[in-house]
């Protein structure tokens, strides 16, 4: 285990959507599992309601609830305009940003992600942000196009870009956020399941590992 740090230089924090605890298969993660025994782990945290995926991501990075940071949905009913008008511009985020408050204390920011209305609405502070659609072409060379949104391979190619990217440019805080998926398309105790659970255990280990541990932190939740 690294020795205890007095303040973290750089972090790297997971949002893997959908990871109920179910998933959590130290087995077959051992990368994971390893993470869990080094540090602080708890199986009982509860999510931001309405369980959405932009109130929670927003919930997450502002610190603060839907009443505060201004979502509490992903899309609302204009009467006026008798439209559905979709939540997805930093316009509506009403608190700072955690990238925003790191920017401001000097370091870089990342995100890595499969849905580009993620960089749209957390784009404020963001020195890199990468997409199934934005990503620039260096990335595309290296890793091939996306796959489809709907498929667990998705994820896998964002873990694998996080990746590139930690290698690459070295942010300080790298923001990695998958899509659910994957859980709402199987149970954890499906083959297919089981088999990208390890997969996705080994990427996520070689991603941690481009981090140096002794001066960084490394929060995952769900």
């Amino acid at each position: 285990m690294p020795a205890p740090m007095t303040r973290p230089r750089r972090a790297l924090m997971f949002l893997i959507d959908g990871f109920d605890p179910a998933y959590v298969q130290p087995a077959r993660m051992p990368r994971l599992a390893g993470l869990m025994r080094a540090g602080a782990s708890t199986l009982d945290g509860r999510g931001v309601l309405p369980s959405l995926t932009n109130v929670n991501h927003v919930s997450l990075l502002t610190g603060t609830y839907p009443e505060r940071h201004g979502l509490s949905t992903n899309f609302y009913y204009d009467r006026t305009t008798r439209t559905e008008v979709f939540m997805e511009q930093v316009t509506f985020v009403r608190e700072p940003l955690l990238f925003e408050r790191l920017k401001a204390a000097g370091w870089s920011t990342a995100l890595v992600t499969a849905k580009e209305k993620l960089t749209k609405l957390l784009r404020r502070g963001l020195d890199s942000c990468v997409d199934m659609k934005t990503h620039p072409e260096g990335y595309r060379r290296t890793l091939g196009a996306p796959p489809d949104i709907f498929s667990l391979e998705i994820n896998l190619w964002v873990l694998r870009m996080a990746r590139e990217v930690a290698v690459r440019e070295r942010p300080d805080f790298l923001y990695v956020a998958t899509t659910d998926y994957p859980q709402h398309k199987l149970g954890p105790d499906e083959p297919a399941m089981q088999a990208y659970l390890a997969e996705s255990d080994e990427i996520l280990g070689q991603l941690v590992e481009a981090y140096d541990l002794s001066e960084s932190i490394v929060v995952l939740t769900a």
